[in-house]
């Protein structure tokens, strides 16, 4: 009989292919002939269209959230160290770059040249995310113990100066000495994984908590 820890999550499979669908609309939405090209001035395509623009720019900052989920959901389930897991990842990256790269070759969207060659072998420092998740991965073992052992007011008050940093502070002061670059950097997928774990460790805390407030505020209407 399969026990509880090995069966699969069914809440957090569907919140995998939400976030699937969220970064690969997203992405869609960057570079399709209509999408919102990051490299364009904001001020120039409000200039052309409004309204469009602020409709994509409306679901552009709604999608963008998919990636941030991943990371909460790694730290809810927990990354476990291993070599082979990074080995694994980089080795996948490559065979999809260089699958795609030998096709385009063959449809002579691109020349065969040393840039050509050098991108394969090195493709794997050309996407952020796999770069910040082998970080994740080294860096797990401290994530967890920090998750473990630290109690729930320890954590909270934690997590709440993560996205204070973050998500208020970084928005109005976006200094590049914080290391957070706009949420794409090992410092914001650690403090995301964290948070996830904290929310996994402490749910029932959380549920608890959630509750008093709901009928403090329903007493208070």
């Amino acid at each position: 009989m399969e026990s509880k820890e090995m069966k699969r999550n069914t809440t957090i499979d569907l919140l995998r292919i939400i976030a699937i669908l969220f970064i690969t609309t997203w992405h869609s939405f960057l570079f399709s002939s209509y999408g919102l090209r990051i490299d364009v001035r904001l001020q120039e395509m409000i200039n052309e269209n409004c309204f469009f623009t602020f409709g994509l720019c409306s679901v552009s900052n709604f999608l963008i959230i998919g990636v941030n989920l991943f990371f909460l959901i790694s730290g809810y389930c927990r990354i476990k160290f291993s070599v082979r897991k990074i080995v694994l990842l980089m080795t996948e990256t490559m065979a999809v770059y260089i699958l795609f790269a030998i096709l385009a070759l063959i449809l002579d969207e691109i020349k065969f040249s040393i840039k050509w060659l050098a991108d394969c072998i090195f493709c794997v420092r050309k996407y952020w995310y796999v770069n910040v998740y082998i970080l994740l991965i080294l860096f797990s073992p401290a994530l967890n113990l920090l998750i473990d052992t630290w109690d729930f007011t320890k954590a909270t008050v934690a997590s709440l100066i993560f996205i204070f940093l973050s998500g208020v502070l970084y928005f109005v002061f976006p200094l590049p000495e914080t290391g957070i670059n706009s949420g794409y950097s090992i410092v914001s997928a650690g403090g995301l994984y964290f948070i996830g774990g904290v929310l996994k460790k402490h749910s029932k805390k959380i549920q608890e908590k959630s509750v008093v407030l709901c009928k403090w505020g329903g007493a208070n209407v």
